[in-house]
């Protein structure tokens, strides 16, 4: 006990499950395991654990028992936690964007106007008030970008139930929302991701049919295959290059992550007008398409097809320095005969070395115990006992 930093050092080897027992030794180990100098230590020594947390929403807003968020990797009650307090929120068209502390701000919750704010804390594992972010959107926005930029809140485009939006907003803790210069083409639900002081979106839903990069959708709205670009240093748009298998594929992106400074785009096929409803074969024999901009050669390249069908729901961000991608497959009753197609989940990881997916286990892997609703988000954040 009297060896001080060379103590402190070698017990932050422990393995973060093995802590409680840890602090039960004495006072002493107790006070150091729990200590917030502890977990620096760990970081510093690259030893700490991070955790996958999956939060899922309800379609259309509608309300469901069951969990709006899971730690898919770790047992939160066995570190110390009570069940997350989002067990019964109603969830519906929302997006997400992580601070540098920790606090995982959801945008959007389902709710009339379309236009709250929540704030989850990471390292509690709760609900909680924080003067630091807004607690509503500046306007009533659905499929909108949010994205930290340092410490500044981003909300850009989106739309109504009617018209797509050049809205971009930014916040941050000294001031109220800050209207930005409107983005060149109005989308929501487009996919995009934080590279330095620059944000990416491409792809997404628009009303605006007159730019080269659009191609047939649903109704009143058309896809676009546009990469647009925000240099908040500069406070001004630009046009990247198109992610032209979009449209070449008659596709649409589904989720996006940053890793190693280069923006991964994951696609399905796009459903368009007249198209018949998901069962079609054609459509399940698709692939899901892998895509990655490298702002450093301004260009897309193409990583092989993640090894699901495309009728699968799926989510990914960087976990443990990889890229990851975590989804579920014959979970719709409308679209699959569970006599055929048992539901099931999937974790795959991107081998950049090997250029191949790889399949990982899970520690919740049941259907069940996930979000039951769509997959909305997936963020990876570090853990310690409570």
């Amino acid at each position: 006990m009297r060896l001080g930093a060379v103590r402190d050092v070698v017990l932050a080897r422990v393995p973060l499950e093995a802590h409680r027992a840890l602090g039960q030794t004495c006072k002493e180990l107790r006070r150091l395991v729990y200590s917030d100098d502890f977990a620096k230590l760990r970081k510093a020594l690259g030893l700490d654990e991070y955790g996958l947390l999956l939060l899922g929403g309800n379609e259309e807003g509608l309300y469901k028992i069951g969990s709006s968020l899971v730690c898919l990797t770790h047992n939160l009650k066995s570190l110390g936690f009570r069940a997350p307090e989002t067990q019964h929120l109603e969830l519906g068209d929302f997006t997400t964007a992580l601070s540098t502390d920790g606090m995982l701000v959801i945008c959007g919750d389902a709710n009339p106007g379309e236009r709250d704010v929540l704030v989850y804390d990471t390292r509690e594992h709760a609900l909680v008030e924080d003067l630091r972010f807004p607690d509503r959107l500046p306007l009533p926005m659905r499929g909108q970008c949010t994205a930290f930029l340092g410490d500044t809140l981003l909300a850009v485009a989106g739309g109504d139930r009617t018209d797509c939006e050049t809205w971009a907003f930014s916040w941050d803790k000294e001031s109220l929302w800050q209207e930005l210069p409107p983005i060149p083409t109005g989308v929501f639900t487009p996919a995009y991701g934080v590279i330095g002081s620059r944000l990416f979106l491409v792809g997404g839903y628009t009303d605006d049919f007159a730019h080269a990069e659009h191609y047939g959708g649903i109704g009143m709205y058309d896809y676009t295959a546009r990469l647009q670009i925000f240099d908040m240093t500069r406070r001004t748009w630009s046009l990247g290059p198109p992610l032209d298998a979009l449209k070449d594929r008659e596709e649409e992106p589904t989720t996006a992550a940053v890793h190693d400074g280069r923006l991964y785009v994951f696609c399905q096929r796009a459903m368009f007008e007249g198209s018949s409803n998901r069962i079609d074969n054609e459509l399940r024999a698709c692939s899901v398409h892998a895509y990655c901009f490298d702002p450093l050669s301004n260009s897309w390249s193409e990583l092989p097809p993640l090894p699901v069908d495309a009728l699968s729901e799926f989510v990914t961000c960087v976990h443990d320095g990889r890229l990851v991608v975590v989804g579920t497959m014959n979970v719709d009753p409308d679209v699959y005969d569970h006599d055929l197609d048992p539901p099931s989940t999937y974790h795959y990881e991107w081998d950049d070395g090997a250029e191949m997916w790889k399949e990982r286990p899970l520690l919740i892997d049941d259907v069940d115990a996930w979000p039951q609703g769509w997959l909305g988000s997936l963020v990876s954040v570090p853990l310690r006992i409570r």
